[in-house]
């Protein structure tokens, strides 16, 4: 399955271990895993790494790195318990993030479940210049895992690398509790954004067909998204030679149908619009990576996407003319197809007459 959900209602130590194993990450109340996401105008793989404590020894430089912060500033490690000056830090520092954001911290660990601060452990590293909070992160601990979940800092500090610090900090506190695994989350295969959480040391990568390994055998160009970005971009180049109008759009939403299991909903993270194929109503074309065919068919906006007081979404995303941020819904399919040209032929059996 492409997206993957689960929802506990209580605390088990161990099963959250066992999920950390499989793949999945906290996101609020749920545990959740994905193979894809869409972050800006592109699809990337999702590669989940996780860091055994049993040998890790810090770098010199990481060392170095502890020294500075903890001689300047002033550390407290505790329990997680809400704070407002939490949220002041949190709403400068969440500028710097793409896509649908949580308003505050509370939504961010719950998004308004009544179980979510049973259900986990989670504490927090703060770290003050003074009485001034200048930077804090919010990691769980499991039975003999440890899972980072976010890391917040004063931009005004930025030269001391506070979250790099609360990264090694966390390691730091799991193997002192005897943990086995320190999870910091994941990194993408095409995209930089979260590749500073490699620097923990020897991490290992999750192969969802093999398991957790040191060296990764999958290339660049050997991905899921690049097979899905490949074919999508095939087909808009091919359906513009033959004359006609498209435009890619990105669908961050394509997870929904599967968390929240909504019968027809659109559930594939990038597809084509055509604009003058003489089907009336909005007409997709799409790269079916499960059975390697292309789709042509039609679908309608069923929710316009839904603003909340519990989540947000960032100015690039709100800007951007290649993101589509509605809930698609599938109606009728017109030709399912590993060959364009079959597109193409149901594509002209619609164009009206030459006059």
């Amino acid at each position: 399955m492409l997206v993957e959900a689960i929802y506990p209602t209580r605390f088990d130590a161990a099963q959250y271990d066992h999920l950390l194993a499989k793949g999945f990450f906290r996101g609020a109340s749920m545990m959740y895993k994905t193979q894809l996401l869409c972050i800006g105008n592109k699809v990337s793989s999702v590669i989940n790494i996780r860091l055994p404590l049993e040998n890790h020894e810090f770098s010199k430089s990481q060392r170095r790195l502890k020294s500075k912060v903890e001689k300047r500033f002033r550390i407290k490690v505790h329990p997680y318990y809400t704070n407002k000056e939490h949220d002041r830090l949190y709403h400068t520092f969440k500028q710097k993030f793409r896509g649908f954001l949580y308003p505050d911290i509370e939504s961010f660990l719950s998004l308004g479940s009544p179980f979510a601060f049973t259900i986990f452990n989670t504490h927090i590293i703060e770290i003050f210049d003074g009485d001034k909070l200048i930077g804090f992160s919010l990691f769980d601990f499991g039975a003999k895992a440890c899972a980072g979940l976010l890391a917040v800092y004063d931009l005004d500090y930025a030269k001391y690398s506070l979250g790099k610090y609360t990264l090694l900090k966390e390691i730091e506190i799991a193997k002192y509790e005897g943990y086995d695994f320190y999870y910091p989350g994941y990194i993408l295969n095409n995209d930089k954004t979260f590749d500073y959480k490699v620097c923990v040391g020897n991490v290992e990568k999750l192969n969802w067909n093999i398991g957790w390994q040191h060296t990764e055998n999958l290339r660049q160009g050997d991905y899921l998204s690049d097979e899905i970005e490949a074919k999508t971009n095939t087909a808009l180049a091919f359906i513009k030679a033959n004359g006609f109008e498209g435009k890619l759009f990105y669908y961050p939403n394509f997870s929904l149908g599967y968390l929240m299991n909504i019968p027809r909903v659109f559930t594939f993270p990038v597809y084509i619009q055509l604009f003058n194929s003489g089907i009336s109503g909005d007409i997709y074309l799409y790269y079916d990576h499960f059975k390697k065919e292309y789709v042509l068919g039609s679908f309608q906006i069923i929710s316009v996407f839904p603003r909340s007081e519990r989540l947000e979404i960032s100015d690039e995303y709100l800007n951007s003319t290649e993101l589509d941020l509605n809930i698609k819904e599938n109606i009728q399919v017109f030709c399912r197809t590993a060959d364009l040209n079959e597109i193409k032929d149901v594509l002209e059996l619609f164009q009206p007459p030459f006059e």
